[in-house]
């Protein structure tokens, strides 16, 4: 299905956190897309081009938006969703797309934070998605390294202060 049919769909259908996750009928890669052992879309294409292009037909696509990814911040691959959504757009922002999304990341990136302190434990020890196991501090490891890019950026920091550092 075409990318922006797939986001039409899934805001029809009330799906975005599927969207998000590539569950169910909402699964996109692009074929050529590097993306995490676990991860089953491509957030580098779904974001710039499905979400920033829908929110013209949607006067309500950044709330439901916003509300998705903060109910995906109670679980590990979902906060790695939040982080990465967190990543893409300060990129998106940095490029000067036109259909800039209407979202805080800072607002974004401080409940990410607490929930990552809320999870800390499961992030540390999850090996077996988001490439976790290339990390001696499982998904935490991921996240640092998003952080890291997001920072580099000039965007907010969503990881804790006490993790930023590997110990």
């Amino acid at each position: 299905m075409e990318l922006l049919a797939l986001v039409k769909k899934a805001y029809q259908e009330n799906k975005v956190k599927e969207l998000l996750l590539g569950e169910e009928d909402f699964f996109y890669c692009d074929r050529f897309a590097p993306i995490p052992r676990g991860v089953k879309t491509d957030l580098a294409s779904v974001i710039p081009a499905g979400l920033h292009k829908y929110k013209k037909d949607d006067p309500e696509m950044e709330k439901k938006l916003l509300s998705a990814l903060i109910s995906l911040s109670d679980n590990v691959l979902g906060i790695w969703v939040v982080a990465s959504f967190i990543l893409i757009e300060v990129l998106c922002r940095k490029e000067n797309l036109k259909e800039e999304l209407n979202i805080d990341l800072n607002d974004l990136a401080n409940h990410l934070k607490n929930k990552i302190i809320e999870h800390k434990e499961g992030l540390y020890f999850e090996r077996s998605i988001l490439n976790g196991d290339q990390h001696s501090d499982g998904v935490l490891g991921e996240l640092r390294r998003l952080q890291l890019n997001t920072f580099d950026e000039g965007g907010p920091q969503f990881l804790p202060d006490e993790l930023l550092q590997k110990k």
